[in-house]
């Protein structure tokens, strides 16, 4: 099932626009974004309506304080635990890399959230 909804998992770079790119991580860097969505969604179907808004203020927030460091997990929710989706954040991630907060940056039936990192 989750196939169907996600053809390639993995770690992505979100850019300005809301496209994916491989994720390549700066090892400088202080935080992250990393938006995660909910089961059996996808970075598009829990997020991208931001991208695609007329309003791009919380967009232009984002990456204005995060700048390239905007990511986003796209995971199994169905055929993988959480527990290997956290690990292959944490595989990732520079060394030194510290955990801040989390928040839902928006409410859905498909519990999207986004956190830094």
């Amino acid at each position: 099932m989750d196939k169907k909804v996600m053809s390639t998992p993995g770690l992505f770079k979100v850019t300005d626009n809301g496209d994916l790119k491989p994720a390549t991580l700066d090892t400088n860097a202080k935080k992250y974004l990393l938006y995660l969505h909910g089961t059996l969604s996808s970075f598009n179907g829990s997020f991208g309506d931001l991208y695609l808004s007329d309003d791009k203020a919380v967009c232009q927030a984002i990456h204005q304080t995060f700048g390239e460091c905007v990511l986003a997990l796209q995971h199994y929710t169905l055929s993988a635990s959480p527990w290997e989706n956290a690990l292959e954040i944490l595989n990732r991630l520079p060394q030194g890399t510290t955990f801040g907060h989390h928040f839902p940056l928006k409410r859905r039936i498909d519990c999207g959230h986004s956190g830094f990192l």
